[in-house]
């Protein structure tokens, strides 16, 4: 979801089931909003108004992610439930800027670790702050259609939003849970710009060997290639019949080598796509 008047309005995108349960939901206070259905069925979207009002352009589908990359928070985000990191505006004439006492006072903020100036790490208590919002309906209705967990991780970014709205703070965000994936050694894996793109560390982190074989309909394989030395089975085949685009001097037959696909002299010139997708 896309918002037409961000400087105007702060609007938030709430995924729901049939029977009005909250599955997931954006809450920031970014330009834009998304989530991501975590199963295929019959959902409802709503769009809440959290302040003012303005126009936007909401986009479902499969391609929608690609159309609204949201950098917000997340109900389905992994954090921590009662930790918000802050970061204070600069110091300024020597004084030190603090959190309003009122606002800290009632999201009941007790500092854990940071040094001002810096990032700084604190605990907020849900009963404190959901004494605040009680008195709204519509906060109540929506904590009445959530799971525990989901209640909490609402309260907490419902909580990050009353801080943004205080001027001595330049930002406050959760604190995420974030764990580390598998990924190569090669000097040259950096250079693979799509690799996260398509969730590979993340498959690594769950099999990174497996007794599958993998066919590539492809341009054929390098077998030279020091990346797929004794990687390969011998179960290659070349299906170009036409000499004339084979580039190897023969039809049909049992070999996949890729002689590669340029017509400059010089191997470098070659796109080597079957080799790179293998």
């Amino acid at each position: 979801m896309l918002i037409g008047r961000k400087s105007e309005a702060d609007l938030d995108l709430y995924l729901k089931t049939l029977g009005g349960s909250i599955v997931d939901a954006s809450i920031s206070y970014d330009s834009d909003e998304s989530v991501t259905v975590p199963s295929s069925g019959t959902y409802i979207i709503e769009v809440h108004a959290w302040s003012g009002a303005s126009a936007y352009h909401l986009v479902i589908g499969e391609n929608a992610t690609t159309a609204v990359a949201s950098n917000g928070y997340r109900l389905s985000d992994d954090f921590v439930t009662d930790e918000v990191l802050v970061k204070l505006n600069p110091v300024k004439a020597g004084v030190e800027p603090q959190v309003d006492s009122n606002l800290a006072s009632n999201l009941g903020m007790v500092k854990k670790a940071g040094q001002a100036g810096d990032i700084q790490l604190y605990r907020v208590q849900p009963q404190k702050y959901l004494q605040i919002l009680a008195d709204s309906q519509t906060f109540s209705s929506k904590a009445a259609n959530m799971s525990e967990n989901i209640q909490q991780k609402y309260e907490l970014l419902t909580s990050i939003k009353l801080l943004a709205s205080d001027p001595s703070i330049d930002y406050a965000e959760p604190n995420r849970i974030l764990k580390p994936l598998a990924e190569p050694g090669d000097t040259h894996y950096p250079k693979q710009w799509h690799y996260p793109q398509i969730g590979l560390p993340t498959a690594w982190d769950e099999s990174y060997a497996s007794s599958a074989k993998i066919a590539v309909i492809d341009t054929g394989v390098l077998l030279s290639h020091p990346d797929l030395d004794g990687q390969l089975t011998t179960e290659g085949y070349d299906f170009i019949s036409s000499t004339s685009i084979s580039a190897d001097g023969d039809g049909i037959d049992n070999n996949p080598d890729d002689p590669g696909d340029s017509e400059s002299p010089g191997i470098s010139n070659s796109s080597f796509h079957g080799t790179h997708v293998a």
